[in-house]
């Protein structure tokens, strides 16, 4: 039964946390802002899966380490207006 553990597919979490990983060293070499649009785009394709989300509304900053982060650590600040939860099915 543990054979299994090694085929599981990814979690939308930890495709997520990869994501923002590549998303984090991306900011930090000055990404244009079409890479940008794509990450947009795949955010809302993800989190659309769950909830009603306003598209023209949101919003993503990428902000450079500050004062109340980490020496080293960028921060993606998003702004995404929430219509309703999806029902499950």
């Amino acid at each position: 039964m543990k054979k299994f553990i090694f085929f599981k597919r990814k979690t939308s979490g930890s495709i997520a946390r990869e994501r923002l990983k590549i998303l984090l060293l991306s900011d930090r070499m000055n990404f244009t802002s079409d890479i940008t649009e794509k990450i947009q785009r795949d955010l809302i394709r993800c989190i659309s899966k769950y909830l009603d989300v306003d598209e023209k509304g949101m919003q993503i900053r990428f902000e450079p380490p500050g004062k109340n982060q980490e020496a080293d650590s960028s921060c993606i600040k998003a702004t995404i207006p929430v219509r309703n939860m999806k029902q499950r099915r």
